[in-house]
């Protein structure tokens, strides 16, 4: 019954957000201000929900059935929206199963709880699934996308995941890091980015991270989950990536200031906003 409330409270915490996605359609307009009209792209929020027809029991206080909930920008270029689209598939799908609509990751997941539900009678446990899309930046250069994603199906804590998309309008390419970057200068980004985490997470130069860190042969590395700001690309790290899952997420922030050296001289960052510095 303990897990059962916990579950109903995280489900009663996410309800929220998704209500608050009829607010941030009503901002979207206000959110494309970051650059002149002209340059600015025009969305609105969209959702998918699926509701299993099975509900859940376990006092008379407690009933509740499991959801998946998809919200996403809906934009007026047809490839972004395939583009976000296509990213929410590649997330949901497993080495055995592939989707290519919002519709059939939400409709998987309710099956997936039906089908458990129909050899597990006794199961006082509701799933949920809610993934939002959210533009965090879009001016005349970058759409900058975060992907979260929360899912429960049984156990201690629902998981979590949060993963960036960057997106060159100019080019119409998805970003790397490669097409950000001189030639062959990733570990010089890396010897960077360790001094920055080191100095964030309170450690000496030499001390080690065996102890406290996930990190490869405790080695400290970069992953790929970037995204770029104003002033520096930010790297997240996710729960159970380098650290427990009760440390939740690792942010960690490399000025451009920093590796301006580095940085390819025609890159997507000389034209972003505010970047005179570099």
């Amino acid at each position: 019954m303990r897990k059962l409330a916990i579950g109903l409270i995280c489900l009663g915490m996410l309800a929220c957000q998704s209500e608050n996605k009829d607010k941030r359609n009503l901002d979207s307009a206000a959110n494309a201000n970051s650059a002149s009209a002209a340059d600015s792209l025009k969305y609105s929020y969209d959702s998918v929900k699926v509701v299993s027809k099975h509900v859940v029991s376990g006092e008379e206080r407690f009933s509740d059935t499991t959801k998946a909930v998809i919200t996403f920008p809906k934009f007026q270029e047809a490839d972004l929206n395939k583009l976000v689209e296509d990213r929410v598939c590649r997330n949901a799908s497993t080495p055995d199963r592939t989707f290519k609509t919002y519709q059939e990751v939400a409709n998987n997941f309710v099956r997936g709880f039906d089908d458990y539900l129909s050899y597990n009678e006794d199961n006082i446990q509701t799933w949920f699934l809610d993934v939002n899309v959210d533009v965090i930046l879009q001016n005349q250069a970058l759409l900058a996308l975060k992907f979260t994603q929360a899912d429960y199906m049984g156990g201690a804590h629902p998981n979590s995941s949060f993963n960036y998309l960057n997106y060159d309008r100019q080019a119409k390419a998805v970003l790397t890091l490669d097409s950000i970057l001189q030639p062959n200068t990733f570990s010089k980004l890396e010897a960077v980015a360790e001094q920055i985490f080191r100095k964030n997470e309170g450690l000496t130069p030499t001390q080690s991270l065996a102890d406290a860190y996930f990190f490869d042969k405790d080695v400290f590395h970069l992953n790929a989950n970037f995204t770029l700001t104003n002033s520096g690309i930010e790297f997240l790290y996710n729960p159970y990536e380098i650290k427990p899952y009760v440390a939740g997420t690792t942010k960690l922030v490399i000025p451009y200031t920093a590796i301006k050296d580095l940085i390819k001289p025609n890159s997507i960052i000389y034209r972003l906003n505010n970047n005179a510095g570099i």
